[in-house]
């Protein structure tokens, strides 16, 4: 009997076959005769890559609609009634019932700040949610909340709010300006406690948020002593800045503070005073003019809390400034600059519209993507 060879004796691979059934096993490695197990992979692969094309395909519709001129002019006048609003609720409420423009504050104070917080992280901006003014709102909360019958925390309160907060509406130029969430953030941030603690040193004469009955405050308590969690928080900010997260600012150039932002604007004139001895310096220079401007704009602070009249002018004043920095920003920025936006988006729609209708591919996702960001 012959002995039957090798190829009588082993028994057909199962390739053979998908290969003559299959089509597309021409696009197979020849390794799959070998590990099947790949040819499993690809197909989960295939897979991925069509959801993953069908998530990105979404994603860029949405925004694209939420992006398009009428979308756009919608969401933006929405954003303006609410702030006109805003200011109407702020003005009923502060002549009429201090009491509850108090509570108003202290519901608005975290949702906005956390809004922020998510907006400004996806811009690699979060690290400006370390600046003092944000300390000081915290101090102003934790005295309305646990503290209110601490004369210290109310000194403290009223000298963050009457000094640093206020000034720097004139001096970081924040406007009241409706439409932009971003900036009537920073204009509330700024204004909001300010009218607060207004609030509380001159309309609760029944002690409900303020229960410190001196109407006197010494030079040293109105000045001198606010300086001393100044520093404090001047510390911090350096540790965690400089020195806890210096690595993560030096391998991503987008990752900004106040310093690095004012860092860049090289013609203002804060950028010229800390650099007198040197970029060496400069961050130490940057802190010591942060110091001394806190101290001085603190100095008429005995002067504010001793004198309605005094106080509500102040104050007054300020929310003219923001109102003058708005209509600025208005007529002479955003009215060349929105309609500029206007027409870049509407040169854009037709062509990515029909780009997702007519292709919903990987390469429509990256044509939609790379036109919105050039709208941008």
């Amino acid at each position: 009997m012959d002995t039957p060879t090798l190829e009588e004796t082993t028994a057909p691979s199962p390739w053979v076959t998908y290969e003559k059934t299959n089509p597309d096993y021409d696009e197979i490695d020849s390794d799959f005769d070998v590990l099947p197990g790949r040819r499993i992979n690809q197909i989960v692969s295939k897979e991925k890559q069509k959801l993953r094309t069908f998530v990105n395909n979404q994603r860029m519709e949405l925004k694209l609609k939420m992006e398009n001129p009428p979308a756009m002019k919608m969401r933006d006048k929405l954003s303006f009634v609410f702030g006109i609003i805003d200011v109407c609720a702020c003005a009923f409420l502060l002549g009429g019932y201090p009491q509850f423009f108090i509570w108003k504050h202290l519901i608005q104070l975290p949702i906005l700040t956390f809004v922020r917080w998510i907006l400004y992280y996806k811009q690699k901006h979060h690290y400006f949610l370390l600046d003092f003014c944000y300390f000081a709102n915290f101090c102003v909360a934790l005295n309305l909340l646990y503290f209110n019958d601490s004369c210290n925390m109310f000194y403290l309160s009223f000298s963050f709010t009457a000094g640093p907060l206020t000034w720097a509406v004139g001096v970081w130029r924040n406007s009241m300006v409706f439409h932009s969430l971003d900036k009537i953030t920073s204009l509330f941030i700024h204004v909001s406690p300010s009218l607060a603690v207004w609030a509380m040193r001159w309309k609760d004469p029944s002690g409900i948020w303020n229960q410190c009955s001196k109407e006197e405050i010494s030079f040293y308590d109105a000045t001198i002593f606010p300086l001393i969690p100044y520093i404090l928080w001047q510390l911090g900010y350096f540790v965690i800045v400089q020195v806890i997260r210096r690595n993560k600012f030096k391998a991503d150039k987008e990752r900004l503070t106040s310093f690095l932002w004012m860092k860049q604007d090289t013609k203002h004139v804060v950028n010229k005073a800390m650099n007198i001895f040197g970029p060496k310096y400069s961050y130490h220079m940057f802190g010591v003019l942060q110091l001394i401007y806190t101290f001085v704009v603190m100095l008429p602070i005995k002067i504010f809390y001793q004198s309605f009249w005094a106080h509500t002018i102040w104050l007054t004043l300020v929310i003219i400034i923001s109102a003058w920095n708005g209509s600025s920003f208005y007529f002479e920025v955003f009215s060349k600059r929105y309609q500029n936006q206007l027409e870049e988006y509407q040169k854009n729609w037709a062509t990515v519209s029909e780009a997702l209708k007519a292709n919903p591919s990987t390469d429509s996702v990256k044509v939609t993507s790379e036109t919105i960001k050039k709208s941008e």
